[in-house]
This record gives C-alpha cells, sequence and structure tokens, in this order.
C-alpha cells in the first residue's frame, strides 16, 4: 500500500465539525469572470480569469489568507486565464484562451512563454505533484500530452493520443483532468453521454461511460485508488480505475458540481453552476448545503483543514472553521485511549481483536483501503473476537458509546 494513501485513509477516523461560515473576500463584481483558484497553504494563493473586458488577462495573487489581493498578470498577452497550476506559491503554471501556456518563477512578477505546439494549441496545464525531487508538469492539447520535470525547460511528447479523445470543451476547463500520481489521471471526455477515461503514462482508455444526457464536467483525485467526477445530476465514485474499474454510481442526486476538491477521502467540497457549495462526506455519498448562491462557481480549493477558497463570476468566497476536528473520531467520541489491541499483526487472514480494559456494548467496524466500510458494527464476544479478512490494509474501528480507537491491520 502506498505511503500516501494510507495517510489519507488513517483521516477517516475524523469528521467532526466545527462551527463554519463562507464569506465574501473581494468586492463582488460581475465584470470579472473568475475561472479557478488554488491555495498552496493557508495564505497563499492565486485566482485567475479575465477583467471587464474579456480578453483582459486576471491573475490575482494573496498572501494573507484573502485578506489583500495583487493583480500579477503585468505584461501577459490578451486573452482571459482559464487554467493554472503551481508547485509553490513562486513558481507555476497557466493557461490563456489564446491556447499559450506561460511560467513564472518569482511569483507573477514576469512571464515567460513556454510550450508551442505544431499542431494545436495548448489548452489545459496540470501539477501531478513532485516525485524523486523534481515538480511534475503536465500540458495538453486537443491531440496530445506533454510533461516536464524540469519547469518548462523541456518538455517530453508523453502521449500522442490523436483526436477521439479529448474534447476541447473538457480541455479549457482545468476541472476536467486530475492527476493521483506522476503518471495517472483521469479525465472527462466531453460526449454527450459522458465518459471518463484513465491515463496511465503509456495509454488512455475508458473507465466508464454514462447512460446519462451530461458529459462530465469535472474529476478530483484523492489518490491513485480513488476519484470523484460530476456529470450534471450525476456524482461518481472510481475505485481501483484500469484494475476493477469500481463505480458507484449516483453518491448525490442533481447536483451540478463545476468544481471539486478533496481534504481525504471523507472531506470534500463541490462548487456549482447554480451558485451553490456542497461538503460532501462519507465517501462522497452524502452531503451538506453550506453556501446557497445564485451566480455560478468555477473553482473551489481547500487552502488548509481551517479555510476554504471558491471562485466564480465576479466573486471570491472564503470558508472559516475547522472542516475536520482532529480530537474526536467517526463515532464522534473521545480517543487518545487503548481499549482495544489486534493480534498477529501482519497476519496471513485470520486476526484477533482483544479488548485491553472492560467494556461494555464494544463494537467494531472494518473499513477496506478505500474507505469503504465492509464489515458493519458487530459486538466483540467477551474479551476477542476473530474475523477473517483476504489480503490488504484495513482500519479496525471500535467503540464502547464513550471511546473510540482505530488501529491499521495488514493482511498477507
Amino acid at each position: 500500500m502506498k505511503k500516501s494513501t494510507l495517510i489519507l485513509l488513517l483521516t477517516v477516523l475524523s469528521i467532526s465539525l466545527t462551527a463554519q461560515t463562507w464569506e465574501s473576500v473581494i468586492e463582488e463584481n460581475a465584470d470579472y469572470h473568475y475561472n479557478a483558484v488554488q491555495f498552496l497553504n493557508e495564505d497563499e494563493g492565486y485566482v485567475i480569469g479575465s477583467g471587464p473586458e474579456s480578453s483582459t488577462p486576471v491573475v490575482l495573487k494573496t498572501t494573507d489568507g484573502g485578506e489583500n489581493w495583487t493583480d500579477v498578470a503585468n505584461d501577459l498577452p490578451e486573452g482571459y486565464v482559464n487554467t493554472l497550476a503551481f508547485s509553490d506559491v513562486n513558481s507555476g503554471f497557466i493557461t490563456l484562451s489564446s491556447g499559450k501556456i506561460f511560467l513564472t518563477t518569482d511569483g507573477g512578477e514576469n512571464w515567460t512563454q513556454m510550450l508551442t505546439d505544431e499542431d494545436g494549441n495548448v489548452f489545459t496545464v496540470k501539477y501531478a505533484g513532485n516525485y524523486n525531487d523534481a515538480d511534475v508538469f503536465y500540458a495538453f492539447t486537443a491531440s496530445k500530452i506533454y510533461k516536464t520535470v524540469d519547469m518548462g525547460e523541456n518538455w517530453e511528447l508523453a502521449y500522442n493520443h490523436g483526436s477521439n479523445v479529448f474534447v476541447t470543451a473538457v480541455l479549457t476547463n482545468g476541472n476536467g483532468i486530475s492527476f493521483g500520481s506522476e503518471n495517472k489521471a483521469l479525465f472527462a471526455y466531453g460526449s454527450d453521454n459522458g465518459e471518463l477515461y484513465m491515463y496511465d503514462g503509456e495509454e488512455a482508455y475508458s473507465v466508464y461511460e454514462s447512460t446519462h444526457a451530461n458529459p462530465f464536467s469535472c474529476v478530483f483525485a484523492v489518490s491513485d485508488d480513488v476519484y470523484f467526477a460530476s456529470s450534471g445530476t450525476r456524482f461518481v465514485r472510481v475505485t481501483d480505475p484500469g484494475e476493477d474499474n469500481q463505480i458507484t454510481n449516483n453518491l448525490t442526486n442533481a447536483l451540478y458540481i463545476n468544481a471539486l476538491n478533496f481534504l481525504d477521502i471523507n472531506h470534500g467540497f463541490g462548487a456549482t453552476s447554480t451558485g451553490d457549495i456542497y461538503f460532501l462526506k462519507n465517501l462522497g455519498s452524502s452531503y451538506t448545503k453550506e453556501y446557497d448562491g445564485d451566480i455560478q462557481l468555477n473553482g473551489v480549493s481547500i487552502a488548509s483543514n481551517s479555510s476554504v477558497f471558491a471562485c466564480g463570476k465576479g466573486i471570491i468566497l472564503k470558508r472559516s472553521g475547522n472542516i475536520v476536528d482532529d480530537n474526536t473520531s467517526v463515532f464522534g467520541m473521545e480517543t487518545g485511549k487503548n481499549i482495544f489491541r489486534i493480534y498477529p499483526n501482519p497476519s496471513n487472514g485470520e486476526i484477533n481483536i482483544e479488548l485491553t480494559e472492560s467494556m461494555q456494548n464494544a463494537l467494531y467496524e472494518v473499513y477496506d483501503i478505500s474507505g469503504r466500510k465492509i464489515i458493519a458494527s458487530q459486538p466483540i464476544n467477551s474479551t476477542c473476537s476473530k474475523i477473517n479478512l483476504d489480503s490488504g490494509v484495513y482500519l479496525i474501528v471500535v467503540s464502547d458509546g464513550k471511546f473510540s480507537q482505530v488501529e491499521k491491520a495488514i493482511i498477507f
């Protein structure tokens, strides 16, 4: 199991919320169109779009958590800014509606035009992450995928897929592609019935074809094992893409999510074309409307556990209040007390769950690698219970109504 996936899974034990609010952090102006937002930490982030004239590029930067914003578009040529991808507050790429891609390494003080594709414009730029001490970025055209590991000094033609996969309408929306690891991404194919494709560094192949009329508008990778995607009234979860291609259909209904961002598998946000913002929980299977708006929202970014930003037509919003309270568990009970142990661990299949102190009404639950509950609440017989599991990594959760504890179990 990958370390990054394990870290994400461990957060399944913490889902309690503290007080939160959404409020505008910039004077609303319908003449401005904000297309995307990315925060690099709690204080520093960017919002991109266009000004009163649709050909006026806008790149807003904040270094104080959205209190103040500075336009760093500077000498960029005409065209609205449609996608951005930064690895840190100083270094990143943007793309313009003209298809041109630009790099900054000094936080927007200067911009340098990069890759020019002989067969078509660059429509989308994405940050895949840092691997082997190199920041990995991708640029997408209508027929090709380019990759750079040296901040644009060199671009490798990573994949030439012709014209039968990507559609320009999806490529101009950076929300339609998301990387789970260096060479693995899920992307939305903007056909009428809606399809999801997997790119694995060697090829692109379909993993899901919808029977609904709406194309998928956005995807988000929590890890390279778990992805979420939205298609009009349909919101789905994809696990183990390329292997079992497990699709969980209609996690929620009629949300029309334009942009997604997840802190972990159980805590995410969806911004909609109707101006609403939803807090998505329980592997995306439940939700709460946190903001009821009437202006189309195009982007959402989690700055930290205590702040989230969204943007749309003439508006930038900030959510204040913790997403996750690390002092509570899935049961909303106290933690920090050892109430059970599991053995042997690792195991070849059978494990014992043994209570370490006297408890009444103790129950256990088991979650798999994607956070899916595979054993619902079961009583612990006397002070010990035996369970058999297939090979994999699991989370064992025990609760007595007052305390809860989570332990990792590895099965060979």
